[in-house]
């Protein structure tokens, strides 16, 4: 993988730990009560905003084999932040 397409990943996984771990409701997402939300309703959360615009699922999905030690877990069509002591959903 390249600097840059490690970096793109990188901002992106970014955005998605201060989406999906501090600020869901700022971006009109909503988590169910395990912290799970459907890949298909985050990618249009996505596109309201300037920085994310034209982030795909599949480039989410991508983050799972991306980045060493991914803070995500991906299951049928849906993502969350993995569970950490300092984050429980």
């Amino acid at each position: 993988m390249t600097q840059k397409s490690r970096q793109k990943h990188e901002n992106l996984a970014r955005s998605l730990k201060y989406l999906l771990g501090k600020s869901p409701d700022e971006f009109g997402v909503v988590l169910d009560p395990e912290g799970w939300v459907d890949l298909k309703s985050l990618v249009i959360a996505l596109q309201e905003n300037r920085e994310t615009k034209g982030v795909s699922a599949t480039r989410i999905a991508d983050l799972d084999w991306a980045l060493e030690d991914s803070p995500f877990e991906i299951e049928s069509k849906r993502i969350r932040l993995k569970p950490t002591p300092d984050f429980i959903p």
